[in-house]
């Protein structure tokens, strides 16, 4: 029913913070493992650019400490203002060109990195996800995979690339800022870094709140997605029963769910804002403030000349350091949600499915399957306290037709689900040239097996290719041969593009006996 439906999407997304394994977080080496020596320089280059840009960021300051030093020092020497100032703009200009070129090196340095990274990632999981066994498809809904893909491995990009550069970033601004201010002045460097600390706990927040919201977004992401696609899959279905509506609302209510949970957070969203504004306002307003105490009590810097109103820009500069220091907290957020996200796909990348289609060390089979023997195989499903099949034992030779007759939920698929290996026998042994099935290489042996499932299934593209899936190094001559053992070569011709017509999302453009035939 679609009330059950909608109650499997719910269970089959994972729940936050309901386990230990989903706090754990993959490394930068983890990631970084599948990079190229030539991506290696990619990274080290883009993290010192990215570190010159951030002290150019920075270096803007000197240029105003700079300017307002010649009206101090020469206040009646107009010619020398104006030299003085023409070479200080040169020197703007400088800064200008090197953090254009730096940020362009490293913004593009980190974004192939991350590129990178998301393609190795992404084929990989795929093909890990292909190379799975039944039983773990039984514990997943299989609709919100691509949705997971899409959401996870976008934040692991993000992650390894961009963040990592806007991190280093915030190093360099950091360094120049809060080094050059205190070798002007150590006291006004603590009296600015002393409320820059008080100010910490209202950024830390403001970026817990933020983040919290988008996870919401994200997991409502995956289960809408989930469910657009599954309705999309079965369109014919939902028009024949004409629950257009029921779909859509039923896709709105994830979106409501997320509105919900979101619209909770909307006072510490609100209140997370504020706090921004108010950190930029006091990083404003401190540094005159402190600065103008220090000009009336005539201190001196540390080169032995008096605070003047030019040094005020260097509290600008410890307060714009640290500040870019702890707006990389929320960089390391980002890093650490896409560890997080990086995680699991790097488990099942590296897993070895319990039934491993390339078992090299299984022995080859030899020659045409000659018999297969259940000998008292039960079976029941993962999850499942009910035994399917119970203490069956038959033996099919080479020519021979076997039909097995009974009511719904017998165990008749099952057994072929056995015969294919998708499953292992719980008690029992299936045997294959009176070799027991585990031990022979799965691949050669399913290679030697045509299977057509109660729902045929085929892909969104043409028929020659959908054939040359069970073979592809059939010719022509083959598929033709097939076609018409299948009695489906007198269709086939009379379709536009014959054998290259595309057949549609699920062979949606086949009525249901072509589809069987070509299957």
């Amino acid at each position: 029913t679609n009330s059950e439906r909608d109650n499997e999407l719910n269970q089959a997304e994972p729940q936050q913070n309901d386990s230990q394994e989903e706090e754990k977080s993959a490394t930068l080496g983890d990631l970084y493992k599948f990079l190229t020596p030539w991506y290696y320089i990619l990274v080290f280059t883009g993290a010192i650019s990215a570190m010159v840009c951030g002290a150019c960021f920075i270096s803007t300051m000197l240029v105003f400490y700079y300017v307002f030093r010649q009206f101090i020092r020469h206040e009646d020497e107009d010619e020398v203002i104006a030299d003085n100032i023409r070479d200080i703009a040169f020197l703007a200009l400088g800064f200008a060109g090197l953090s254009l070129l730096s940020g362009f090196i490293y913004y593009a340095c980190f974004s192939l990195v991350g590129k990178k990274i998301n393609h190795e990632l992404r084929w990989r999981y795929v093909l890990a996800v292909l190379r799975q066994d039944a039983n773990w498809y039984s514990g997943q809904k299989v609709e919100a995979i691509p949705s997971r893909i899409a959401s996870g491995l976008k934040d692991v990009e993000v992650a390894s690339g961009r963040t990592i550069a806007f991190i280093f970033f915030s190093i360099g601004a950091f360094l120049l800022g809060t080094g050059y201010s205190f070798g002007i002045s150590y006291v006004f460097f603590f009296i600015m870094f002393g409320i820059v600390v008080c100010i910490i706990p209202f950024g830390v927040f403001a970026d817990t709140t933020l983040t919290k919201c988008a996870e919401i977004s994200d997991s409502s992401f995956v289960k809408s997605g989930a469910t657009a696609e599954e309705s999309l899959y079965a369109i014919k279905v939902v028009k024949a029963f004409g629950q257009e509506d029921y779909e859509s609302k039923n896709f709105d209510s994830h979106l409501e769910k997320q509105k919900a949970e979101i619209m909770s957070y909307k006072w510490s969203y609100g209140c997370a804002f504020a706090c921004m504004e108010l950190c930029n306002y006091i990083m404003v307003c401190y540094p005159i403030a402190t600065g103008g105490f220090l000009i009336t009590e005539e201190t001196n810097t540390a080169w032995g000349s008096r605070f003047n109103v030019s040094h005020l820009f260097f509290g600008y500069l410890i307060t714009y350091g640290i500040f870019m220091l702890m707006s990389s907290a929320r960089h390391f957020a980002i890093l650490s949600k896409g560890l997080k996200a990086a995680y699991p796909i790097l488990q099942l990348i590296e897993s070895t499915p319990e039934i491993n289609i390339d078992n090299q060390e299984a022995d080859p089979l030899e020659g045409n399957i000659e018999d297969i023997t259940f000998q008292n195989v039960s079976f029941q499903y993962k999850n499942s306290k009910t035994l399917i099949l119970k203490d069956i034992s038959f033996n099919i030779k080479r020519g021979q037709t076997l039909a097995i007759v009974g009511p719904s939920g017998c165990g008749k698929s099952t057994v072929a689900k056995l015969i294919e290996r998708f499953y292992d026998p719980t008690e029992g042994v299936v045997q294959v040239n009176r070799k027991n099935l585990k031990d022979l290489r799965l691949r050669e042996y399913r290679n030697k097996i045509g299977y057509v499932g109660q729902e045929p299934c085929l892909f969104n593209e043409s028929i020659r290719n959908n054939m040359l899936n069970s073979n592809p190094n059939a010719t022509d001559a083959d598929i033709e041969e097939a076609l018409k053992t299948a009695n489906a070569w007198d269709f086939v011709q009379r379709l536009p593009d014959g054998i290259d017509a595309n057949v549609g999302a699920i062979g949606g453009k086949l009525s249901g006996g072509q589809k069987q035939r070509t299957a």
